[in-house]
Formats: structure tokens, sequence, C-alpha cells
């Protein structure tokens, strides 16, 4: 594999962490629509991530950089994690959609490829 071929994977790679990580918040936060908000984990998670990382930065408190987003990372994971155990219905409603989960998981790979190669 070459090297702009391993980036690529590791961009990839990144945007299904943070769809993992934004899909228990998007499932609460949608529970009135049919899909309970799957598509949306992806774009829920990283407008999180990316929220609360740059309120941090902005507030002073921590320096910008790699370490602070791999922390914001790990408390969202956290986070997840604990809707995950608190909710059961959450875990549920995830298993119910698989189909529409592996749908999305499609159309982001053609997307991310049609915009690689284009």
């Amino acid at each position: 594999m070459t090297d702009a071929a391993l980036h690529l994977a590791g961009w990839y790679l990144a945007l299904g962490v943070v769809g993992l990580i934004g899909l228990p918040p998007a499932t609460l936060l949608c529970e009135h629509l049919s899909t309970r908000g799957v598509l949306l984990a992806r774009p829920i998670g990283l407008a999180g991530i990316a929220l609360a990382t740059w309120l941090l930065a902005w507030s002073g408190w921590v320096a910008y950089g790699t370490p602070l987003v791999l922390g914001v990372l790990a408390g969202a994971a956290v986070a997840s994690g604990a809707i995950l155990a608190t909710r059961r219905e959450a875990v549920g409603a995830i298993r119910a959609r698989w189909r529409t989960l592996l749908l999305g998981e499609a159309l982001l790979l053609a997307v991310f490829a049609l915009l690689v190669w284009a």
C-alpha cells in the first residue's frame, strides 16, 4: 500500500470512529425519527467533538493540539459508553437498524471514493 492510500484509510477510519462515538447520542437526540438518527451519527459526533475541542482551546484551559483532540475523543467515547450502559433501548434501536447503518456506510464509502478520485 502506498503512503497516500494509508493516509486515506486513516481518514476513513477516523470518520468511522467518530460515527461510532456519535451513534448513542444520535439515537437519544433523534428518538422520534423512524431511523432513530443512525444516519446522523457522524455529523452529530463530529459536531460535538469539534465544539468541545474548540471550547476547551478557546477558554485557554488547554492548548490546542493532538492531545486535546484525543482527550475529547476519549471523553466522548466514555459518554457514549455511559449512554449505552444506562439506556438499554438505545442498544436495541441500534441493533434494529443495522441495515440502515450498512446502507449509510456504503453511501459514505461511495461519496468518499468519489471525492478522492474525482
